[in-house]
């Protein structure tokens, strides 16, 4: 019997539903805020009453990204938690379940540790690795700020760890200086296995050449950017949030993703409804 065309038209459609492959969606970002590890970033890590209202508040500041102080290097290549595991699951829990689109990232930072030598590296990973398995974090955020080695140890050393991070199907970013030990030029094209760089830009906005970090930073890097900001504290000068938002305003560069906010803990009222006043933040 002779099939209708109706028929043979709805069995072609059944089959493409049949073949065709859910791919999940990309992980991404936009805008973040680092929690650090003052007496008021640990407070809120151990309130956990203060969890779901930060993650409301940020919400309605067009920020879905938690940074969260997860340890710091020891001198033998592990990490000194700076809560335990069971606290980040919980604080997890209570972000996905107020806002499942929100990201929550494990930081691991300062320094003093020997990254010189290969094994030295990969005990390095295997560590970062260890903490991801602890709790459902969505990335890694690495702040290695000072080490003993050579820049292309350095630049081994995110290399190796962005890509474990994302083997593991999670989300590597890395906290870049912009002035110091190592120029942009010799550092930022090389990155090339992370989802996104976050130029620490803090104090450089002040300068005089700032708009040629800003310039070189964006230009350089090889995987899109989340600026790092900072509020208005005096390690930065004293340069208000406002006016920073202001000087950003007169900048554009289209691998610009996002910004990321040094830090929670230290914000200010003033601080606060600046970022969240700010329209460009939507746009980018």
């Amino acid at each position: 019997m002779a099939l209708s065309a109706t028929l043979i038209a709805a069995l072609v459609i059944t089959t493409a539903f049949l073949v065709v492959e859910y791919v999940p969606a990309p992980l991404k970002l936009q805008n973040c805020v680092w929690l650090v590890p003052s007496s008021q970033g640990l407070g809120l890590m151990n309130n956990s009453s203060l969890w779901q209202p930060t993650v409301i508040r940020l919400e309605k500041a067009n920020i879905h990204c938690i940074i969260v102080w997860a340890g710091s290097w020891n001198a033998n290549h592990t990490i000194s938690y700076a809560d335990s595991p069971s606290v980040w699951n919980q604080f997890i829990d209570v972000v996905k379940a107020t806002d499942s689109s929100f990201k929550v990232l494990a930081l691991v930072g300062t320094g003093g540790v020997d990254i010189s030598t290969a094994s030295y590296r990969t005990e390095m990973i295997n560590s970062v690795k260890q903490l991801l398995s602890s709790a459902p974090f969505n990335g890694y955020n690495d702040d290695l700020e000072s080490f003993t080695g050579s820049i292309q140890d350095l630049i081994a050393y995110w290399q190796g760890v962005a890509s474990m991070v994302r083997d593991m199907g999670k989300m590597a970013t890395v906290d870049t200086g912009v002035s110091g030990s190592y120029s942009i030029t010799d550092v930022y094209p090389h990155l090339t296995n992370f989802n996104y760089i976050i130029p620490m830009f803090y104090q450089t906005i002040c300068y005089s050449n700032a708009s040629t970090y800003w310039n070189q930073v964006l230009s350089d890097s090889p995987v899109p950017v989340i600026m790092g900001l900072a509020i208005d504290y005096p390690a930065n000068g004293n340069f208000s949030m406002s006016q920073q938002l202001s000087w950003v305003d007169q900048q554009s560069h289209k691998n610009l993703a996002g910004f990321s906010i040094w830090a929670y803990d230290y914000w200010s009222t003033a601080d606060f409804e600046a970022w969240s006043n700010w329209t460009t933040k939507n746009t980018i």
